[in-house]
């Protein structure tokens, strides 16, 4: 528990600072990290998608 909230905390102050010595590199790592969510999430959902998929048609069959 302790542990974790230090990682956090070290992470957060590391964020901080970073954003501070380059705030258009932190806008740019920001909007790469949102794209490759949001193409993370896409994949997840076309797997799962398939993954039901193919579980029907295996019982049907």
């Amino acid at each position: 528990m302790i542990l974790s909230w230090i990682a956090s905390l070290s992470v957060f102050t590391q964020t901080i600072s970073f954003c501070i010595a380059s705030r258009r590199e932190m806008y740019k790592l920001m909007s790469v990290c949102f794209l490759e969510t949001i193409l993370v999430n896409s994949v997840l959902s076309f797997f799962n998608v398939s993954i039901i998929d193919l579980n029907s048609f295996s019982w049907f069959s």
